[in-house]
């Protein structure tokens, strides 16, 4: 049986090992501890588009995102791991992470889907927050003719939007 100090200090060794990024919520991407350049852009380009869902108002009450930061973590054989970073009591904590490390070389595609994914899972699985919310109806990210969705989690909404225009979603259901 795993013990979660197994799982906290593989991430902790990954996290050691890896070249680190850094974006504040409407910052630019920097490299932490002299890591050269940018992460890899189907990864930056979908955590631009999964952040912009964020911030439709979706989850206001439950975190102030202009003081949240993104992370991107990238290992020498070319795994990756995301996590975003809130303010709490004047300390950054962690908020999202992965649970495990995920190939940095996919399509910008399969990074949209993959970062919707986890946003999605760890604000419904770990805070209980139902995020995406469209007219009292769960969203979740689904591929669809091989592009990421929010489609309804129960299927009985026919409705789905593009990761990224969760904006669209909320003004057509009001």
């Amino acid at each position: 049986m795993t013990r979660w100090t197994d799982f906290v200090d593989f991430a902790q060794q990954f996290r050691d090992s890896a070249s680190h990024w850094r974006k504040d919520w409407h910052g630019e991407w920097r490299g932490i501890d002299g890591t050269p350049g940018t992460p890899p852009e189907a990864w930056t380009t979908a955590i631009h588009v999964v952040g912009h869902d964020m911030e439709c108002g979706l989850l206001s009450g439950v975190v102030e995102l202009r003081e949240a930061s993104w992370h991107i973590f990238t290992s020498p054989d070319r795994l990756l791991m995301v996590e975003v970073h809130v303010m709490r009591d004047g300390e950054e904590s962690g908020f999202i992470s992965t649970d495990e490390p995920t190939p940095s070389d996919c399509t910008e595609d399969e990074a949209i889907y993959w970062t919707a994914d986890l946003v999605q899972g760890d604000l419904t699985g770990y805070h209980h927050v139902v995020w995406p919310d469209i007219g009292g109806r769960l969203f979740e990210p689904a591929m669809l003719d091989g592009k990421p969705h929010w489609a309804h989690r129960a299927g009985t909404d026919p409705r789905v939007f593009a990761v990224g225009r969760l904006s669209a979603a909320l003004r057509a259901d009001s």
